[in-house]
Parts: structure tokens; sequence; C-alpha cells
């Protein structure tokens, strides 16, 4: 397994440096790549400069990165910039650098008597704080500091702090880490039905029974947190409207009534941080090509999308998630139907580029977090390979095994991994009204210069 590993590495390595040089072959490799090169007048900006970005978006360099990751992040950065098709093995790499749960031992000590076993500490702990392709640290965050986070905002004069997540499961359960995290400072979730629920309730075996009648909408405040507030909106299709007719209604609901209702909404009612996710569901939808899905899937979406979130975005921070890797391992039949989908990362690779290309301007395009969505898959691929049960790896915090880890499951990061996201989220939101030097800080904020009493 190690040998393929550094076989691979060296590969992609001797791939990147090939890149670098051939500058040339930037034009012909996109030409094949892509068909049709997206016209620069409806291409945007970067996000605007008054927003921190260092937290979300890979470009910066430092100088602890390995040459390998300063190569990828690079290459990442340029390509991007220049609307240029990066391809998924380019955060496949910098995963491998990436803090990983997989530990390998040779005299058979491992789980269930094999040479496989889970690493002690959580993936930022290992590193403490620092991922490889990020240039700054990230703070970890326990309940306590996101209060005295919540506290020092409403002090500065923001007020509220109101994070609003937009899209499908696989950006809910990041809200579901968050809740658990959060747990010390009494949070209660109130869906959209008018039920409060415990975290207890929410996040166990009721939840899971009830997802429809409590995870499709709903908000988090804390008992010991006053003004911080957490929605989620659920838009498996972001851009289609309310509920359509039929059977499916409920879960085929997209994002246009709330984009709406935000924009005509006062600026002191709209979130401080909106995030957005979409992907999956287009994708279950087969078409005649690859190219007739993505037409579908990504280009009519944002073309629907693009002149609304370009006007929200001067109205609050909009930050675009870009969808994770599948597990291909797992078999792509879904059901006693052998209803087959789209849902490979081939498609998917296509879906993501045409995502970063539309963008309006102003909008955070959020792919720091896919190296680390890249390290969970492999660390899950040396375990479902050692025919390691999810049970043997055990929970992560209150969370199930299943759950926290979802190796045997082709859609979902695990819970663990997600964690890394949800911390990058509060760095961003809370690291400029807090001590320390870490992503997003502001240059005063230093242990000289004394703060606001904690609340």
């Amino acid at each position: 397994m190690e040998v393929v590993k550094t076989f691979a590495i060296i590969m992609l390595t001797f791939s990147l440096i090939i890149t670098v040089y051939l500058k040339a072959a930037y034009v012909d490799y996109d030409t094949v790549i892509r068909p049709q090169k997206i016209p620069k007048q409806i291409l945007g900006p970067p996000a605007d400069k008054g927003v921190c970005t260092d937290v979300f978006e890979i470009g910066k360099r430092s100088e602890n990165m390995s040459a390998m990751v300063n190569l990828a992040v690079k290459l990442i950065a340029k390509k991007k910039s220049r609307n240029i098709f990066v391809p998924f093995s380019f955060y496949e790499v910098l995963g491998y650098d990436s803090p990983s749960m997989f530990r390998e031992v040779s005299d058979g000590s491992g789980l269930s008597g094999t040479n496989v076993t889970r690493a002690e500490k959580w993936r930022l702990e290992q590193t403490e704080g620092q991922l490889p392709h990020l240039a700054c640290r990230l703070r970890q965050f326990t309940a306590e500091d996101v209060g005295r986070c919540v506290g020092r905002r409403r002090r500065r004069g923001s007020g509220t702090t109101h994070i609003a997540y937009v899209g499908d499961s696989r950006i809910r359960q990041h809200v579901e880490v968050l809740i658990d995290l959060l747990r010390d400072l009494q949070p209660r979730i109130t869906t959209y039905k008018g039920v409060v629920l415990t975290p207890e309730q929410f996040l166990g075996a009721e939840g899971m029974m009830h997802w429809k009648k409590y995870k499709h909408d709903f908000r988090v405040e804390c008992v010991r947190a006053p003004g911080l507030m957490v929605d989620f909106h659920w838009a498996a299709l972001i851009d289609k409207g309310g509920a359509p007719r039929g059977k499916e209604g409920e879960t085929r609901v997209g994002a246009l009534h709330l984009i709406r209702r935000w924009l005509r909404a006062p600026k002191g009612r709209l979130p401080d941080v909106v995030i957005l996710n979409t992907g999956a569901w287009q994708l279950m939808d087969v078409k005649q090509t690859i190219i007739d899905q993505i037409d579908d899937a990504a280009v009519t979406v944002m073309k629907k999308m693009r002149p609304m979130l370009k006007r929200l975005a001067t109205r609050t921070t909009l930050v675009w998630a870009l969808p994770d890797p599948f597990k291909e391992y797992i078999s792509h039949i879904f059901g006693h139907t052998g209803h087959y989908t789209q849902q490979s990362n081939e498609v998917l690779e296509w879906l993501l580029n045409a995502q970063i290309s539309l963008q309006p301007p102003g909008i955070i395009i959020w792919d720091s977090f896919l190296p680390i969505a890249f390290v969970a898959r492999s660390d899950c691929m040396h375990f479902y390979a050692a025919h390691i049960s999810e049970d043997l790896l055990g929970k992560f915090s209150n969370f199930l095994s299943f759950i926290a880890w979802q190796c045997f499951e082709r859609m979902h990061v695990g819970l663990e991994a997600l964690s890394v996201a949800v911390q990058m989220v509060l760095n961003h939101v809370c690291n400029p009204y807090m001590v320390g030097m870490y992503c997003c800080s502001r240059p005063t904020q230093s242990p000289n210069i004394p703060l606001s009493p904690s609340p």
C-alpha cells in the first residue's frame, strides 16, 4: 500500500512540475478539457478584498509548506484566476500531506488483529491547527470560545452572530457537527414546524428517524450565547423555488424564494455569512452525455442564480462550498430498483469547475476543505480494504461510529472530518474579534492589546 501511495505521489508531482514549465500547454490543455471557453465578460473577479478569504480559498503560500504543497497551491491559484480546469488530482495531492486518521503497524497489533489502526489524535489536533495547504493557522474553537466570540461581536456593534447554511444533507451535516460542539452553550433547535428539540433529540435516534420532519429547515439558538443564530435551509435543487407537486415535493426544494426574501430584507436582518452548496441532487437525473449533464447541473443553474447571488454578495458574505468527492468504491446502485445516476467523480469534477468559473463577483469559493475530504476518503479506503468495521473505529464526540466515519456510505464525508470544516467557518466569523494570531485575525488583535472582558 505504501509503495502504491509513494508511486502516486511521484507521478502526480511530476505532472505538476511539467505543468509549471510548459506554460504554453495551458491553452491546449484547457481547450482539450473544456470544449468551450467561458467568455471573460461573464466571469467575476475574486471576492471582495475587504473580506478575509484565507480560511476558505486555497491560494496563499507560506515558507512552512513542503515543496509539493507549495507547488500544488501555486498551480491551483493560477488555474482558478485564469478560469482553467483544475483537476481533482491537484486537491488529492494536497490530501497526501493533510492529517490522516489511518495508521499502519507491522506486527498485527492493529484493529481486529490487522496491521491497520486509527490515529489517537483528531485531525486538527495532529497539526495544532496548521493545515499544510493553508498559509495561516486555525484556532480550535470550544463552546466557551464561541460564546466569548458572540459576546465580543455584540459589544463591538455587530449585533447578532448569524450563520446560514443552504443546501442538501452534505451541508446540513456541517450544522449537526456545530450543534454538537455547542452543547455546553445549551443549544435549542426549532424546526420549521415549530417543534423545539434538544441536541440529544435532534442528533440522536429520534432526529434520524424523523429527518424530513425535523431537519429540512431549522434554527439553532443557545441559552448561554444570546445573539447566536445558525440556520439551515433545505435546498436540494438550489435553483428551484418552493416545494413542487408530487411525492418527492418535500425533498426537491430550491432556494430562490429564500434568496429573494434576503434581497428584500433590511440589512440588519441578513445573516452575517451564507454558505451555499449544491450539485449532488442535480446529478441524479441522467442526461445523454456529460456535457448535457453539466449544462443542466451547472450552466443552467448558475444562469438563473447568478444575478441574484451577485446582488446578495453586495449585502452580506456569500461562501460557495464546492462539492466533496464521492466514495466510488461503494456501489453506484441506489435501492432495489437499481436506479443509476451520474453521481460519479468524473462528472463531479466537471461540475466543480463549472461552479468555480460561473460564480458572480464577490463570492468566496470554498475549496480549502477538499484536501481534507480527499484524505478522509483515503482513510476510509484503507479501513474498508482491511475489513475494519466502523464500530471498531469508535465514536467521534457524541456521534455513533457509522455516522462519525461514513466509510461504508458513498455520498457523505464522515462527521469527524467535517469538524475541520466547522472550525474553518468559526475561524472566519470569530477570529477578527478574538486575541491571537490565526486565520483572519486582525493585525491589532495581539496579546499586548487588551480587549473587553469576556462575558
